[in-house]
C-alpha cells in the first residue's frame, strides 16, 4: 500500500494522505467476483435494509436526501417529527468547481419550478 499526498493538503498531516493498494490483475477480478457475489446473496438474503445507501447500485445521493425530504414533510404534516439525521460533510467541497456547482443549483431549481 502507498499514500499519495492529497492537493494542496498539508504534507505534516496524516489526514492530508489517500492510502491507494496497488493490486495485479488476479487480485481485482477475485475482488471483483468476490464483491458481485457478495452482493447477491446480501440481496437474495434481504439482509441489508432499503434504507442503505452506501456502496449501491441506484442508490445516490440525490435519491437518499429527496427520501429524507419527504420523510420530514410527512412528519412535520403529521406533528410527529422524532428523528435525527447526522451528516458528515467534511471536506466534501474541497475540490468541487463552486462556480459550477452554484450554475447547475441555479438552472436546476429553474428547471423543477
Amino acid at each position: 500500500m502507498i499514500s499519495t499526498l492529497k492537493p494542496l493538503k498539508d504534507p505534516s498531516l496524516l489526514s492530508s494522505y489517500r492510502p491507494i493498494r496497488i493490486l495485479d490483475m488476479s487480485g481485482k477480478l477475485f475482488e471483483k467476483i468476490f464483491l458481485t457475489r457478495i452482493f447477491h446473496e446480501v440481496s437474495e438474503s434481504v439482509l441489508m435494509r432499503n434504507e442503505q445507501f452506501g456502496y449501491l447500485l441506484r442508490h445516490s445521493t440525490s435519491l437518499l436526501l429527496a427520501r429524507l425530504v419527504e420523510k420530514i414533510t410527512r412528519k412535520f404534516g403529521e406533528e410527529r417529527l422524532k428523528d435525527t439525521v447526522f451528516l458528515d460533510v467534511t471536506e466534501t467541497f474541497d475540490t468541487v468547481w463552486i462556480d459550477g456547482l452554484l450554475y447547475k443549483q441555479t438552472f436546476l431549481h429553474f428547471l423543477l419550478t
